[in-house]
C-alpha cells in the first residue's frame, strides 16, 4: 500500500517539475529525435516498457537534450524505478538549474530510497541516500533517519550528532527527543540526560506510550522499580489493542520479576511471545527461570 501511493504521490508530484530549459531535442539529430518521436507513441499507446527503451535511446543519442529526460523520468517513476528516475533527475537538476521542480522531486526520492534501505536493514546504502537528500535540502526529518541509521550500526557519536541537529531545527520533534533517549537508556549511558529527554518528549505527546515505556525502561535501567513499574503498566495500557508491543510487555515483565512479582512477569513475557517478540527464545528462558522461583 505504502508504494502505491509514494508512486502515486510522486507521479503527481512530477508535475510540478516542468520544462523550462530551452535546449530540446533537434530534428537535425536524426537518430535521437526518431527514438523520441517512437517514445511518444508508445506513451501515448500505453507501452510504457517500449516507450522507456525509446527514451533512452534518444538520451544517449543526445545527451543534452530536456524533453526526453523528462518523459523518461516520469515513466521510470510510473514503472516504480526508482533510483533510474532519480539519476534522470539528477541529471536533469544540471540540464536545467531554473527549475525549482526538480529539487523537489529529487528529494522525495533520496527519501524514499533511504527508506526503502532502512527496511531491509541496509543501512550503510541508506546514509547514502539520506545525505544525498541533506545536500538538497536540510530537515529535520532527514537528519532524524540518519541519525537512526547510524545507532543501527552502533555509530552512536554521529548518531548524536544527527539527533541534535534534527532537534535544532524543530524543537517539537517528540520522536527525535524520545529515539535519543532511549538510544542512551539502551546502551546504558548518560541515564539522567536520557530521562530529560524522554521527559520533554512526553510533554510534547503526554499520551503516547511508546514515550512512556522508554521512560519507565530508563527507571529500570536506574534501578528505580516503583517508577519504571508505574510507567510501564501505564504503557501498556496505552498500547493495548492494535498498538500492543512485544517490547512493552517484555519490559514490564523484567520490573515484574525484579520486584519479585513472578506470576505476574511471566503473564507479561508469554504476552510479548504471543505478539511476536523477535527474541522470543530469551524471553522463554526468563520464563523458565521464573518458574523456578
Amino acid at each position: 500500500m505504502y508504494l502505491v501511493l509514494f508512486f502515486a504521490f510522486l507521479i503527481s508530484l512530477s508535475g510540478c517539475a516542468t520544462l523550462t530549459h530551452s535546449k530540446n531535442l533537434s530534428s537535425h539529430n536524426s537518430d535521437a529525435y526518431a527514438h523520441y518521436c517512437m517514445g511518444v507513441i508508445c506513451e501515448n499507446k500505453g507501452e510504457i516498457g517500449k516507450a522507456i527503451g525509446e527514451y533512452e535511446s534518444t538520451v544517449q543519442a543526445d545527451g543534452m537534450a530536456v524533453r526526453p529526460r523528462y518523459n523518461l523520468a516520469k515513466l521510470y517513476i510510473k514503472a516504480g524505478l526508482v533510483e533510474q528516475a532519480a539519476e534522470q533527475y539528477r541529471v536533469l537538476s544540471e540540464l536545467d538549474p531554473k527549475n525549482k521542480g526538480l529539487s523537489t522531486v529529487l528529494s522525495a526520492l533520496y527519501l524514499h530510497q533511504g527508506l526503502m534501505c532502512s527496511k531491509q536493514r541496509d543501512y550503510e546504502r541508506a546514509i547514502i541516500f539520506y545525505k544525498k537528500l541533506l545536500k538538497i535540502y536540510r530537515s529535520d526529518l532527514a537528519y532524524y533517519y540518519l541519525g537512526v541509521a547510524y545507532e543501527r550500526l552502533g555509530k552512536i557519536q554521529c548518531a548524536t550528532k544527527q539527533f541534535n541537529l534534527a532537534i535544532k531545527l524543530n524543537p517539537n520533534c517528540a520522536e527525535t527527543y524520545n529515539y535519543l533517549g532511549y538510544m542512551y537508556v539502551d546502551k546504558g549511558m548518560r541515564l539522567n540526560k536520557s530521562i530529560k529527554l524522554i521527559k520533554k518528549a512526553i510533554e510534547i505527546e503526554p499520551e503516547n506510550g511508546y514515550f512512556i515505556d522508554s521512560l519507565g525502561w530508563a527507571y529500570y535501567k536506574k534501578g528505580m522499580l516503583d517508577q519504571a513499574m508505574f510507567q510501564l503498566e501505564r504503557a501498556v495500557k496505552l498500547t493495548k489493542g492494535e498498538k500492543d508491543d512485544p517490547i512493552i510487555r517484555d519490559h514490564l515483565g523484567d520490573v515484574y520479576f525484579q520486584k519479585q512479582m513472578y506470576n505476574k512477569a511471566i503473564e507479561q513475557w508469554e504476552k510479548a511471545i504471543e505478539l511476536g517478540a523477535e527474541e522470543s527464545e530469551m524471553i522463554r528462558m526468563k520464563i523458565k527461570n521464573a518458574g523456578r522461583k
